[in-house]
């Protein structure tokens, strides 16, 4: 079967393999892969330049992601994957991107769960749900979690005293609050706690869809 390299724009090389497209790597790997446009390769070693290219155009795509803003690397071989590379490829990429330092979950964790807690205002309860579903470990979501302010009366408080400042002066506010608080993952005790600091009692049980 015959390799053709076709130049492509910003540094892209498509790869073609017995006249259709296969692939699209940098120029860096098509000029050190060992092969020249026209060159015919047999089947052993197209199994083999198969695989490095899938690999390399893989880990490409994911420091072009990386470079954007960081991953956790499960969240990075999903994104890869949404892109249409192959789940091996993207998953060989993302581990390779975590060996080389690119990705660190632990970092990524910590650095995750302070933005969720101080722009989004969520609970270490819904923290440790959403970097679960990033692919982030229970341990790291754990020690993550461990380092924020995990004084949750205190934290409605503030989130009382801001965010839904305007938003308890009638009953239909006051029910939309609570229910907007135990979305961010609060507890009914703690959210009843810090109502009643401004003497709003909750205790009926239609506040909360329990």
């Amino acid at each position: 079967m015959k390799l053709n390299f076709n130049s492509g724009k910003s540094g892209k090389v498509h790869i073609l393999l017995g006249g259709e497209y296969f692939i699209t790597v940098d120029e860096d790997f098509a000029l050190s892969c060992g092969y020249a446009n026209g060159d015919d390769i047999d089947g052993a070693e197209l199994a083999a330049f198969i695989e490095a290219a899938g690999l390399r155009s893989a880990f490409v795509a994911a420091l072009r992601l990386l470079s954007n803003r960081d991953y956790g690397r499960k969240e990075l071989e999903n994104k890869l994957v949404l892109k249409g590379i192959e789940r091996d490829f993207a998953r060989a990429a993302s581990l390779k991107a975590e060996e080389m330092g690119y990705v660190d979950d632990e970092a990524y964790a910590v650095m995750l769960a302070r933005r969720l807690s101080e722009s989004k205002g969520y609970s270490s309860k819904k923290i440790k749900y959403e970097l679960a579903a990033k692919g982030i470990s229970h341990e790291n979501a754990e020690n993550a979690c461990e380092k924020l302010d995990n004084n949750h009366v205190l934290r409605i408080i503030e989130l009382l005293n801001s965010k839904y400042r305007n938003s308890l002066n009638d009953e239909k506010g006051r029910r939309r609050t609570v229910a907007a608080l135990t979305r961010l993952g609060y507890g009914y005790s703690d959210i009843r706690t810090a109502l009643r600091e401004y003497e709003i009692s909750v205790d009926a049980e239609d506040y909360f869809d329990e």
